[in-house]
């Protein structure tokens, strides 16, 4: 196994940071059979956000109830982050659920795997538009929070949730960049396997 899966189901809540904060991060993906990257991206990633991004929530509640009108834009922040949550939520369930089901078939069968490239295709398209969708959400964060850098004279749990928040965002430009990889070489394959 090329990476440390997070087995969420045996960890505390912030037992999974750590362990995603763990995960190894000089490995060239890149090298990894499409199959594993796949393995990964949902056994890191996806198990990661799956926990931190509600917890990331309430900390935003909680800035924006204490602070909301001694800053402005933490209704703005959250409101935006919510967003970003429920795209990633509806993400992480087309990529585990339609997605990589169907490049695992690709990657496995010779051609008449049951499915054409035309769907393989649209499959491709979705994900690439759903990443743009997600990176504006991140790129409005990290304008908002000025590059997550917290006010002057803000209080420590200001600063904690900036720094969660910063967490789950890079989380989410990793993810993105691993799985263009793996549309990159869905590309590769398609005409060789998905030829139906």
């Amino acid at each position: 196994m090329y990476y440390k899966r997070i087995h969420h189901e045996q960890l505390p809540a912030m037992s999974v940071r750590d362990a995603y904060c763990d995960a190894p991060r000089e490995t060239n993906w890149s090298d990894l059979p499409l199959c594993d990257l796949m393995d990964r991206i949902v056994g890191v990633h996806h198990v990661y956000l799956s926990h931190a991004m509600p917890h990331v929530r309430g900390l935003l509640i909680e800035e924006t109830v204490r602070d909301g009108q001694r800053y402005a834009h933490l209704h703005d922040l959250l409101e935006t982050y919510e967003t970003l949550h429920g795209a990633i939520v509806a993400h992480i369930r087309r990529a585990e659920h339609v997605l990589f089901p169907l490049l695992r078939q690709t990657s496995r069968s010779s051609a008449g795997s049951g499915f054409s490239a035309a769907e393989l295709e649209a499959r491709l398209d979705e994900a690439r538009r759903s990443h743009a969708r997600i990176l504006g959400n991140v790129d409005a964060i990290q304008t908002m929070t000025c590059g997550f850098s917290p006010p002057s004279r803000c209080g420590e749990s200001y600063q904690q949730s900036l720094d969660e928040l910063a967490l789950v965002c890079a989380t989410v430009e990793d993810m993105i960049h691993e799985e263009e990889l793996i549309l990159r070489r869905a590309e590769a394959i398609e005409p060789h396997r998905a030829a139906v």
